[in-house]
């Protein structure tokens, strides 16, 4: 857990994974396993159908590509995780 950050990336290309203080996940566990797990499947699934719950279910994380160049600002308390696509 740490205060809100800028994330610069100087060359290469990052997927980022964020989720926000209520549905944060912090975890050991590497982020390519989390990726290819059940946790991971099924708040993708969960939210796949369009469908409305009166269930509470997890959100997926949000995701997005950070280029080269771009500035990212994750704000305080969200949780996050990254994977390098180019270096």
């Amino acid at each position: 857990f740490h205060n809100a950050a800028f994330n610069a990336l100087a060359y290469g290309r990052k997927r980022w994974l964020i989720l926000p203080p209520g549905d944060s996940l912090y975890s050991a566990e590497p982020v390519m396993e989390y990726l290819q797990g059940d946790d991971y499947a099924r708040r993708v699934a969960d939210h796949s159908d369009g469908a409305a719950s009166t269930v509470p279910r997890p959100i997926p994380p949000l995701e997005f590509v950070q280029e080269a160049g771009d500035l990212v600002y994750i704000p305080m308390g969200w949780s996050h995780s990254t994977v390098n696509i180019e270096a």
